[in-house]
C-alpha cells in the first residue's frame, strides 16, 4: 500500500512548463509612416535586435502564453524615447506575427514660413533684432524655423524705413508644433499718399481781396 500511494502521488504532479519562441514584428517611426533605422530594442537589460533601414525588425520573444513583455527603443539622441511598449504573447491559428509601433518623436521640429507683404518690399523680417529673412521686389519671403514644439518665435517685418505704410512695423507669432509644418504670414500693408507742398505761386497768394486804387 505504501509504495501505490507513492506512485499515485508522484502521476499527479504537475509538468513544469517551457518557455516557447514567439515572433512579434516591431516598427519603429519618428512620424507616421516614416521609419527609423539602426535603433536598438531592448526586453529590460537583454539585447533583442536592431530596426532596418525601413524601421522594422522581427523579434523572438521567449515565454509562455498570455506573458506580457515590455520592449523598449533605445532612441538617438535626437528623438524622444519613450516608456516601453508591453506585448500580450500569443499564438495564433494562421501563424501570423503581432505587430507593434514604437514611436521615436524628434526633439526639434521645422517651421517653414511664407511672407505675403504685399507694397512690402525689399523689408527685413526680425525676430529679437536678428534678420531672419528680407522680402524680394514682389514682397515675398520665405524660410524656415527650427526648435523644439512649443518654442514661439515673434517674427516683425521692419518697416522703419518706409513712414508711408501702414501698419507700421507688423508682426505675427508662431509657435513650432508637434510636427514639422508651414505657415503664412501676409500682412496688409497700405501706402498713404504724401500730404502736397502747396506752391511757391500759391503762397504768395492772398488770403481775403486786396483793394486795387
Amino acid at each position: 500500500m505504501f509504495q501505490l500511494g507513492t506512485f499515485a502521488l508522484c502521476a499527479c504532479a504537475p509538468v513544469a512548463a517551457v518557455d516557447t519562441a514567439y515572433e512579434v514584428r516591431v516598427r519603429v517611426t519618428s512620424d507616421p509612416g516614416e521609419g527609423l533605422g539602426a535603433v536598438l530594442l531592448q526586453h529590460g537589460q537583454t539585447r533583442l535586435g536592431v530596426t532596418g533601414r525601413d524601421g522594422s525588425a522581427r523579434l523572438q520573444l521567449a515565454g509562455r502564453e498570455g506573458d506580457r513583455v515590455e520592449v523598449s527603443a533605445r532612441c538617438p539622441a535626437t528623438h524622444a524615447t519613450p516608456a516601453p511598449v508591453p506585448i500580450v504573447l500569443r499564438s495564433y491559428a494562421d501563424k501570423t506575427a503581432p505587430e507593434l509601433e514604437i514611436r521615436c518623436s524628434p526633439r526639434r521640429r521645422r517651421l517653414a514660413v511664407v511672407v505675403m507683404a504685399k507694397n512690402g518690399q525689399d523689408l527685413p523680417l526680425l525676430h529679437r533684432g536678428l534678420t531672419l529673412a528680407r522680402t524680394d521686389a514682389e514682397g515675398v519671403a520665405h524660410f524656415v524655423l527650427d526648435g523644439a514644439p512649443g518654442d514661439a518665435f515673434e517674427l516683425t517685418l521692419d518697416t522703419s524705413r518706409r513712414a508711408d505704410l501702414r501698419p507700421q512695423n507688423p508682426y505675427a507669432r508662431f509657435v513650432i508644433g508637434a510636427g514639422d509644418s508651414a505657415q503664412l504670414f501676409d500682412p496688409e500693408l497700405r501706402v498713404i499718399a504724401k500730404p502736397r507742398r502747396p506752391s511757391a505761386g500759391a503762397s504768395q497768394r492772398p488770403d481775403r481781396p486786396v483793394r486795387i486804387r
